[in-house]
């Protein structure tokens, strides 16, 4: 995965769901509503999108939760291809790669 970012952010892990991404990252994290240009590999493909950053989850709150911190980007709009692959109901965290 790329992301385009001018502070440049750092992605540790990804998580897919229907409507957007988990960025496992450090903070400090971009401000709510921050647009990011994102290049995903998935199942093979390149897709070339917009995200928002929709949600913070900082250290405290990601230890109190026994998760990781990072933020929640909203994609906007899925592109038809990338939406179907993940509406796909068993589609494993790490099919986002590195294109």
């Amino acid at each position: 995965m790329r992301i385009q970012h001018p502070q440049g952010l750092v992605a540790h892990r990804v998580e897919v769901c229907k409507g957007g991404l988990f960025l496992s990252c450090e903070e400090p994290f971009p401000p709510l509503f921050t647009r990011l240009s994102l290049t995903l590999r998935l199942d093979g493909e390149d897709f070339t999108c917009e995200g928002e950053v929709v949600r913070h989850v900082d250290t405290a709150h990601a230890r109190t939760w026994g998760s990781t911190a990072g933020i929640g980007v909203q994609l906007q709009p899925t592109p038809p291809r990338l939406r179907e692959l993940l509406s796909r109901p068993h589609a494993p965290e790490d099919a986002v790669t590195s294109p």
